[in-house]
């Protein structure tokens, strides 16, 4: 795991009201960041994927997402209310101008991100209007947060809103990586603009479990690709993932790191991963097995038995 130095003061604090709906929120604040603008590479990589340039900092939350999949948001810290940020459900009643300058009414429940007054951004969505980058900004909170996908997705859905950010939520994404788009911002930033003053990383975060323990059965994988696959070729592939393995007496105990955290979750995803590595063209076409039936009824006509013989009983005659 990525860990960078993280803030000691208390001048700023990061609440999370509840984990299951944001495991993780990491911040960085810098100051008195000059207004220039984005340089010529930076505008012309962001538009090879189709994103418009539009301000240094928003340029480079957008390529470091690109970049990274860790999606970033920033705020004018001059315009929060207080130096607290709340991640929160939002309340009945609660309503926020988004970015894209549109009134929208928020449901009870959707994650939010909040200061004192109430809602500045959609969490995993869109930023609010009133808190967003301008040509006055010196003063930015870099947010970096992981949200629960199924929550961001069914807050996307209700409000008929998509983005960038919310399709990579909706997907899952490693809590490690906060800290390291944080820091590979700073460093993108350093580079452009010169050594600019920040924070350290205030970082709040559940500390939930990054790692899982899967065991890989080799008579599995021989079971569901039709071919034959040593077990020290089964550990090589894997272990080529970045994935830990160890022999055991069921088979290959495998523990999946944070990164692949996400969508290795059972034997079948090892295998898929064997197979997909091994190499689909690797394995023969063989016809399926089934078990014939000498002399008997095949299924369909069997059916077609069972249900003339229904149609009889209720007196269909021919």
């Amino acid at each position: 795991a990525y860990q960078p130095q993280l803030a000691q003061d208390k001048d700023f604090e990061l609440k999370i009201q509840d984990y299951s709906l944001c495991s993780r929120y990491s911040a960085r604040i810098f100051y008195d960041i000059p207004r220039i603008p984005s340089p010529q590479w930076l505008v012309n990589r962001l538009a090879l994927c189709d994103v418009r340039a539009v301000d240094l900092v928003v340029d480079l939350t957008n390529y470091v997402m690109l970049e990274t999949g860790q999606p970033l948001h920033a705020f004018d810290k001059d315009l929060l209310a207080t130096d607290k940020i709340i991640v929160r459900p939002a309340k009945a009643g609660e309503a926020i101008r988004t970015i894209d300058d549109s009134q929208r009414q928020l449901q009870e429940g959707m994650i939010v991100i909040a200061d004192a007054k109430g809602p500045v951004a959609i969490a995993g969505i869109m930023g609010g209007k009133e808190t967003e980058i301008n040509e006055k900004t010196k003063t930015v909170l870099l947010e970096s947060a992981n949200f629960n996908g199924p929550d961001i997705m069914r807050t996307s859905k209700k409000l008929g809103l998509r983005s960038e950010a919310s399709n990579r939520f909706e997907k899952k994404i490693d809590p490690q990586l906060t800290l390291f788009a944080i820091e590979r911002f700073s460093q993108l930033l350093a580079d452009i603009a010169g050594q600019v003053k920040s924070s350290g990383i205030y970082d709040n975060y559940s500390q939930s479990p990054v790692t899982r323990e899967l065991v890989l059965r080799p008579s599995q994988v021989t079971r569901i690709l039709g071919a034959e696959i040593s077990t020290e070729k089964i550990m090589e592939i894997l272990g080529s993932l970045g994935l830990n393995c160890q022999p055991v007496r069921e088979g290959i105990a495998v523990t999946v790191p944070s990164f692949r955290y996400q969508d290795l979750e059972r034997e079948i995803d090892l295998i898929e991963e064997v197979a997909r590595i091994y190499g689909f063209n690797n394995f023969t076409s063989q016809p399926p097995r089934v078990k014939q039936r000498l002399g008997g009824l095949s299924c369909r006509q069997q059916s077609l038995r069972d249900i003339k013989n229904c149609l009889a009983d209720l007196g269909l005659r021919q």
